[in-house]
């Protein structure tokens, strides 16, 4: 299974019940599912699936990794699919929320471009991009899973061509890393 230690996987030992990655796991997806409109949602990346399950339904998870998704499949009856965060199989306005949770780091800045225009073309009028990112710029993290740092401006100046932030966008402290948690409303 595309395993790396920057994949949350519940049989970690890093994602054990207690371990602070476990409970940030799961305190992100809760909000994320507390954000989330009525109608349907993609949650991608999904990873393993762990977290797709705990938003609402009707849901569907994507990633890159069979390995992932069939463990997904497996583990938690997830439904996952394999797919590219930058080419999704999906017909436009399907969505009314996207949930992306600490994801948009691993891609090139032009490919997170390329992306939030794909989640802004797959999800409805008046539907919700729901992200972490990690503003990891001016911080000594050195994770070399992460493709691009940023800060807050270069992550508000990223989402705000397709997506406009809502008054529930922050930015919290998870373990001495700045993270923006982010809603936004699609632009039309």
């Amino acid at each position: 299974m595309c395993a790396t230690a920057e994949r949350a996987h519940p049989d970690h030992p890093g994602f054990a019940p207690g371990t602070i990655y476990h409970q940030f796991h799961e305190q992100r997806y809760q909000w994320a599912a507390l954000q989330c409109l009525s109608g349907y949602t993609l949650d991608a990346p999904c990873g393993c699936g762990w977290g797709t399950d705990m938003l609402p339904k009707p849901v569907i998870g994507m990633d890159v990794c069979p390995g992932a998704v069939e463990y997904g499949k497996q583990k938690f009856d997830a439904n996952c699919i394999v797919g590219n965060m930058l080419e999704t199989p999906f017909a436009d306005g399907v969505f009314m929320n996207v949930v992306c949770l600490e994801g948009i780091e691993h891609l090139r800045r032009i490919d997170a471009g390329k992306f939030l225009k794909e989640a802004r073309r797959i999800t409805a009028k008046g539907g919700r991009l729901i992200v972490t990112i990690p503003l990891e710029k001016g911080h000594p993290v050195n994770n070399p899973h992460h493709l691009e740092a940023y800060d807050l401006l270069s992550a508000r100046t990223l989402m705000d061509r397709d997506w406009a932030a809502t008054k529930l966008t922050e930015v919290r402290q998870v373990n001495g890393i700045p993270i923006l948690w982010g809603v936004y409303d699609r632009k039309d």
